[in-house]
């Protein structure tokens, strides 16, 4: 009894290790949700991911429009979501944490809607982010925040008078297409006609004239404005103020964009406060002020094109083009400023540069010196002291082999913890000798990759069904031993106790009860993505038929040369997206052919490497084994089946847990 209970408590230590082991990596924050458009679910949308306005991943949503990323802590992303013919939608994800958080797992889901581009926000038509998620320290997990969406649309206008002008000129070759239809249905003499037609050009050709000239004085005068402005503005060194709200609005009477303004003030305010910074930091605080007064000029842009639009007079025409040439000049002013900013700061670079390796030489000295003196004193006390390092030796060695002695006993403790699993696990699989009482000819190949196995097969009889199954559990080793564990025990219960036959209700119910299982036993922070796959299938003697249920898994029904293949639903039990209880599964029903074989299996066959290259076994060639060997004895299946698998993976290590059952439908 003593015994028993010892090597359970290893099993239990050998769990919580391996537990513990997983809490120990760094915390990353999961963004998970879904695409939508309408209402529907949007698939294949491609998303990107900047760090630092570096591409550092990119992907497709899947076909119900579903994605997850994990981002590290501390730092700032942009995410892209695109997809023709929507509209671009961008946000940004915070991950600053405190301190104590950094080791922590967050998880937040949210869905986003792709619009038209006759219904999209006017931020996502102008390119900017249109969310932040970031950490709140008043609730202690991370949240979303909306960033000021514009409800007001901006209608596309010409942008000058010279696209005025040439609509114009296309209304007066309207009017001159309309004139010749016209004498057409009169029968006006051709004379007429050709005379019409020639007013009509000469009119044409006096617009154009006149276009030319127009644009001519547009740009001259820009020009003029631009050296006016140049001698009277010094908008790089000066401190931000009110009085640039003024400058760079449309409208010098009211700045009409009242909560913009507001955060900008806010923005100055923060930056006005801090004094007396190293040169870099003042480099940063300007480069802010930058980034501030370029949101203040595409406010300014678009309250001049709403001017634009307003325009009456001819007056207030110029007012708009001497406008635009003020923002363009102040856009050319703050790039200049830009490249001085980051200019000054490589100067900053390296002037730190050069003091630090003076640093360097001067430490290095300092610590040549010391090391000197150290070794002149290190050589006298081990002269001294030699016996008594001596004695300190042996000491450590005898603690070391102590230690080894220690950790070999430890080892051979869970060696031989993992080998009672082992013999646990064997108990609950179904003999050789029951399956073939049933079956006649009938075989399962099955080979764990470690002592214990993430595959497992199960088997129950009630009346004239017969109930199959072959599981591949996530992982393999220690941790997939357990969820087989929990799958045996749960179709046990579903099947037997239960008395549920219908192979998609027991799926069913199988990934309420592991879902419900998994949650039970994960912390709060924690994220998962523990599962199986299966293929279950239940034998109606009474109405000569199969039916088939089948969870991120395929079957085979080979018949000659043709092989039928059951494809299974694109859901694990336990996965992420089956985390709700009405997760449906597809129930295959097929009559008994007396000269087929169904062939059930994980994936650890077709996914072991080997061969010339180091590749897969890959499906292709796993079918055509079934084919090959689908009419000979089980006995010497078992023997060419095993013998393909080594010889492919030759020196190769196996790769996963292995298991094939075949059944010969001549029941």
């Amino acid at each position: 009894m003593y015994n028993i209970l010892n090597k359970r408590n290893n099993l239990i230590i050998i769990f919580l290790f391996f537990v513990y082991s997983l809490s120990a990596q760094d915390g990353y924050f999961q963004l998970r949700g879904r695409i939508f458009h309408n209402k529907e679910k949007l698939g294949n949308v491609f998303i990107k991911v900047y760090e630092n306005s570096k591409l550092i991943d990119s992907t497709y949503t899947t076909a119900q429009g579903a994605f997850s990323f994990k981002f590290k802590l501390n730092s700032n992303f942009l995410v892209e979501f695109s997809k023709n013919p929507f509209v671009t939608k961008k946000i940004i994800v915070n991950t600053e944490v405190p301190e104590s958080k950094k080791s922590k797992f967050f998880d937040i889901f949210f869905a986003m809607v792709i619009d038209d581009k006759e219904n999209a926000d006017m931020r996502s038509l102008a390119g900017l982010p249109v969310s932040k998620y970031y950490y709140d320290d008043i609730i202690g997990s991370f949240t979303a925040k909306k960033i000021s969406a514009d409800e007001v649309k901006i209608e596309k206008t010409d942008s000058s008078k010279i696209k005025e002008l040439e609509n114009e000129l296309k209304r007066k070759i309207a009017e001159i297409d309309a004139e010749k239809l016209k004498l057409s249905n009169s029968k006006k003499t051709s004379y007429d006609a050709e005379q019409i037609i020639n007013n009509a050009k000469k009119e044409a050709d006096s617009i154009i004239k006149e276009a030319n000239k127009k644009s001519i004085a547009i740009i001259q005068k820009a020009q003029k404005d631009t050296v006016k402005i140049s001698q009277s503005l010094n908008i790089i060194n000066k401190e931000i103020s009110t009085d640039d709200f003024k400058k760079l609005s449309v409208n010098e009477e009211e700045f009409r964009n009242k909560e913009k303004v507001k955060t900008v003030e806010e923005k100055i305010k923060t930056l006005n406060k801090i004094a007396n910074k190293s040169e870099s930091e003042k480099l940063d605080i300007k480069k802010n002020r930058l980034e501030i007064r370029k949101e203040l000029m595409d406010v300014a842009r678009y309250e001049l094109e709403i001017d634009r639009l307003n325009a009456k007079t001819k007056e207030d025409s110029a007012r708009i083009e001497q406008r635009e040439s003020q923002l363009s000049f102040m856009e050319l002013e703050m790039k200049t400023a830009e490249q001085e900013i980051e200019n000054a700061r490589k100067e900053i670079k390296l002037k730190d540069l050069v003091i630090k390796n003076k640093n360097i030489m001067l430490i290095s000295f300092l610590i040549g010196s010391i090391l000197l003196v150290v070794l002149i004193l290190v050589i006298y006390i081990n002269y001294r002291d030699k016996k008594k390092i001596n004695k300190i030796l042996e000491d450590q060695n005898i603690e070391l082999e102590k230690q080894y002695n220690k950790i070999k006993s430890q080892n051979h403790q869970i060696m031989a913890s993992i080998n009672y699993g082992k013999r646990i696990q064997d108990a609950i699989l179904p003999s050789d000798k029951l399956l073939s009482h049933f079956f006649n000819n009938s075989f399962v190949y099955f080979k764990p990759r470690n002592i214990v196995s993430g595959d497992f097969y199960w088997f129950s009889v009630h009346q004239d069904n017969l109930f199959l199954a072959a599981v591949d559990c996530t992982g393999h080793g220690v941790p997939g031993a357990f969820m087989s564990l929990i799958g045996n025990s749960l179709l046990n219960h579903i099947v037997n106790e239960r008395g549920i036959y219908k192979p998609s209700d027991i799926l069913k119910e199988l990934n309420i009860g592991v879902n419900k299982a998994l949650s039970q036993s994960k912390s709060g922070d924690d994220d998962h993505e523990d599962g199986m796959d299966i293929t279950l299938c239940k034998f109606d003697k009474k109405n000569n038929n199969i039916e088939l249920s089948c969870a991120n898994h395929v079957a085979y029904i080979v018949k000659g040369e043709e092989i039928t293949e059951i494809e299974g639903d694109e859901i694990s039990i336990g996965e992420i997206y089956s985390q709700k209880d009405d997760v449906e599964f597809t129930n295959h029903i097929l009559p008994i052919d007396k000269d087929s074989t169904l062939y059930m299996f994980s994936d650890g066959f077709q996914d072991q490497l080997g061969g010339e290259n180091g590749k897969k076994f890959m499906t292709k060639k796993l079918k055509q084994l079934f084919i090959d060997n689908q009419n000979i004895k089980p006995e010497n299946q078992i023997n060419n089946i095993n013998s393909a698998f080594e010889n492919w993976k030759a020196d190769n290590k196996q790769t996963d847990d292995v298991l094939i059952m075949a059944v010969k439908l001549d029941f």
